[in-house]
C-alpha cells in the first residue's frame, strides 16, 4: 500500500500544479479530490484483476 501511495503521489505532483516553487499550496481542493479518487478506487476495486495481470506478466517474462 505504501508503494502504491508513493507512486501515486509522484504521479500526482508530476501532472498537477498543486504547489508553487516555494512550496506554497495552490489548490488544496484539487489535491483533496485527487487523493479521494485514489482512496475510492482502492476501496471499490477488486485487487484480483490487477494482481492477476501482474502475475501473468511476470510468468510471461520468465
Amino acid at each position: 500500500m505504501d508503494l502504491l501511495q508513493d507512486k501515486f503521489h509522484e504521479w500526482k505532483h508530476e501532472h498537477f500544479q498543486l504547489y508553487d516553487e516555494d512550496g506554497n499550496e495552490l489548490n488544496e481542493v484539487l489535491e483533496i479530490e485527487i487523493d479521494q479518487t485514489l482512496h475510492d478506487f482502492i476501496e471499490n476495486t477488486s485487487h484480483e484483476i490487477y494482481s492477476n495481470k501482474i502475475l501473468n506478466r511476470d510468468s510471461e517474462i520468465k
